[in-house]
């Protein structure tokens, strides 16, 4: 069994092609499928409340986490640019909630 420093010395002796790595670090990224769903909902309520989030991760098959990080970064950037981003008390009655759902799991 190697420890460490012998995996250290190995990979630097034998060092991966750049067809099998290239050094970078992997991002991972959400799907374009993913991203669309997020962004729709985005659009109707930029801050949904923790259910919602959940829904939102089943339906786009991310995880919860990946969800709450895109509304807050979404937010932020559309910040950044000087966009107008609603106050967080703007919030969606449960027949506009029930539609945009509707419309995402088509």
């Amino acid at each position: 069994i190697l420890n460490a420093v012998d995996r250290y010395r190995l990979r630097k002796k034998y060092i991966f092609p750049p067809t099998i790595w290239n050094g970078d670090r992997s991002y991972h990224l959400l799907r374009d499928s993913s991203r669309e769903i997020l962004r729709q909902y985005y659009a109707a309520n930029p801050y949904p409340t923790s259910p919602e989030k959940r829904e939102l991760a089943r339906i786009a098959n991310v995880t919860y986490q990946q969800v709450c990080n895109f509304f807050k970064n979404r937010r932020g950037r559309l910040r950044k640019q000087g966009q107008h981003v609603p106050a967080r008390s703007t919030t969606l009655d449960d027949n506009s909630r029930a539609n945009v759902f509707q419309l995402l799991n088509q």
